[in-house]
């Protein structure tokens, strides 16, 4: 028996064409008839070497760069638009697997130029909290060094021997268990 839709939503009825594979991360939302949905614009596949390293503080301006960053990973990752990311819903929940996970870590390691757990999208499991830890965990920028230091470059080899032959002593004299004095 065929059910009458427009009599029982109203004239708002419309059909969707819905995925015959069920892979293709495409969403079917209901949404108010004839509203036009956001297309996902394809990103242009780049080398992850060619991308620049990311240094941020702890800072709020440092913690929107995380976000932005988190979130256009993501994106790519899953294959969909940037604001369909959900910042408190699970990465798991958003459709990542547990290999889109290790190469969410492995594209951050690169971007953030260190080293992440293997577990940290499941100790961290949203965009959120995956953020917060970064900020908080990231270090800023390398130190410059003093200029007021002296620079070795000024010594004479012969001040050289001499601070090498005393951090030798001290070595020595640690390692015999007498201890720096």
């Amino acid at each position: 028996m065929p059910v009458a839709w427009p009599s029982i939503y109203g004239g708002g009825v419309r059909s969707v064409e819905l995925p015959t594979y069920a892979f293709q991360r495409q969403r079917y939302w209901s949404g108010p008839a004839g509203a036009p949905r956001p297309a996902a614009a394809p990103r242009p596949a780049a080398p992850i070497a060619a991308e620049p390293r990311f240094d941020a503080p702890a800072d709020v301006a440092g913690r929107e760069q995380l976000l932005g960053l988190v979130v256009a990973l993501t994106a790519d990752l899953l294959e969909v638009p940037d604001d369909e990311i959900d910042l408190d819903g699970g990465f798991f929940e958003l459709g990542m697997d547990s290999l889109m996970a290790a190469e969410l870590r492995r594209k951050l390691e690169v971007r953030l130029d260190r080293e992440l757990a293997g577990t940290l999208l499941f100790e961290q499991p949203t965009v959120n909290a995956l953020v917060n830890f970064l900020a908080n965990s990231v270090e800023g920028p390398p130190e410059t060094p003093d200029p007021s230091e002296e620079d070795d470059d000024d010594l004479s080899e012969a001040d050289l021997v001499a601070i090498l032959e005393a951090e030798i002593e001290q070595a020595q004299t640690i390692r015999k268990g007498v201890g720096p004095q």
